[in-house]
């Protein structure tokens, strides 16, 4: 008895969710940073107006975006003018602003096409990525790039129903579409955070994003490249200034 009613409970909230109206818009308000300051006497600051310039390595991500008319079909060269020293991964995101999730889904828009990116004269990966013949290799480019290659728990919370998600999907509030293509472009190791500079540089010539579309796009898509890349925080004591080399 206790399992009948459960698998009622299961399949009423289902069912509810299911009815919910999509989303039409969506706010964020009522921002707030807060923070502890600490006063360690003018003694102290004079020490620290005193030091040189010093750096702090950090990271940063660039989100830049396009889109893919509708009735696409084919090979396809999609260049983003971004400039960084060191790029650690890039994330393609295709979506839409349709459904339940509107830009929050991620899906295959190629339909079992093919993606690579170019940096100059370097490919990544140096064999394309094919959703038709070898989609697993996506998941485990997408554990690689975010440093995790070998982390067998499924700690991103991706499961295969919306991994699965092609052009011609319907994604729901309780399963969206969740089909990220990650490419790992560091020189040394698989997406460490530990190295400095690791990463490819795109300061001497853009991104092309190269996509091979099996069947065409029914309608206009949204496609993002999401930058993570090394940066530089360079700190000066004497004029309280921080500026960021990328």
């Amino acid at each position: 008895m206790p399992q009948i009613r459960q698998q009622l409970t299961i399949d009423a909230l289902s069912n509810f969710v299911d009815d919910i109206a999509k989303v039409t818009s969506f706010t964020i308000s009522n921002i707030q940073i807060t923070y502890q300051l600490i006063d360690f006497g003018y003694e102290v600051q004079n020490m620290v107006m005193s030091m040189p310039k010093f750096l702090i390595k950090s990271n940063g991500w660039a989100n830049s975006a396009t889109t893919i008319p509708a009735g696409t079909l084919g090979s396809q060269s999609i260049i983003f003018n971004q400039r960084f020293a060191s790029i650690k991964s890039a994330i393609i995101i295709p979506n839409f602003s349709g459904e339940y999730n509107k830009s929050f889904d991620s899906f295959d828009i190629t339909q079992d096409g093919t993606y690579q990116i170019q940096i100059g004269s370097n490919m990544f990966p140096q064999l394309c990525l094919n959703a038709g013949t070898n989609k697993s290799a996506f998941l485990q480019e997408l554990r690689k790039s975010q440093g995790n290659l070998y982390d067998f728990k499924n700690t991103m919370s991706i499961n295969s129903v919306e991994f699965d998600y092609k052009d011609d999907g319907a994604p729901t509030p309780t399963q969206p579409a969740k089909f990220y293509i990650a490419i790992d472009t560091t020189r040394i190791g698989c997406g460490s955070s530990l190295n400095l500079l690791n990463g490819c540089s795109s300061q001497n010539s853009p991104i092309t994003v190269l996509l091979n579309i099996a069947i065409q796009t029914g309608a206009s898509r949204n496609l993002n490249l999401v930058l993570n890349y090394d940066a530089l925080l360079e700190i000066d004591p004497a004029t309280s200034m921080v500026s960021a080399r990328v």
